[in-house]
């Protein structure tokens, strides 16, 4: 099991998202977040994927796309640090991402796939990782992390976001 990463790490900001899985083995929590992710996709009201919570959010499938965008950047996170890259890999800007998504067209299908296609992208690559390799270091938009802290915040960005969705988008 992988203990979780301890707080010099990784930038304070991702906090919120390491201790949704720190109670949990990272690699079963991964496995399982594929069945949660389809879960709530596949029972989502066809009707309510354009709907908003609030002026100014995003859509549903706009929160979905953000999910599998995110897994596919920490994924690249963690292949560079991995791999001892020493550039510093440039943040994203997540609402410009958004913007230029051209999502309207897609299904519920097409999120789901991708995502766990994506997902089973990541465990492989975690389950590639030599146990010493999980403390290799990269630095992304200036914050140094490690590859066991990524590995820690790609289940805890999915947990977050399917939080939001159950808690403000089912109204």
């Amino acid at each position: 099991m992988l203990a979780p990463p301890e707080s010099g790490e990784f930038n304070p900001y991702y906090i919120g998202y390491i201790d949704k899985v720190k109670e949990h083995d990272l690699m079963t929590f991964l496995e399982q977040q594929k069945q949660s992710y389809k879960d709530l996709v596949e029972q989502w009201p066809k009707d309510r994927l354009d709907h908003k919570y609030e002026e100014g959010k995003w859509t549903v499938k706009e929160v979905l796309t953000h999910i599998n965008d995110v897994e596919r950047i920490f994924a690249f996170r963690l292949v560079t640090a991995l791999r001892g890259e020493e550039k510093s890999i440039p943040g994203f800007d997540e609402n410009e991402y958004i913007r230029n998504a051209n999502i309207n067209h897609r299904i519920i299908d097409n999120f789901i796939n991708e995502f766990i296609a994506l997902r089973n992208s990541s465990i492989a690559l975690c389950k590639s990782v030599v146990e010493k390799d999980w403390l290799r270091q990269g630095n992304f938009n200036g914050s140094g992390m490690s590859a066991r802290a990524i590995a820690y915040m790609m289940p805890g960005h999915v947990a977050h976001h399917l939080e939001i969705l159950n808690e403000r988008y089912r109204s």
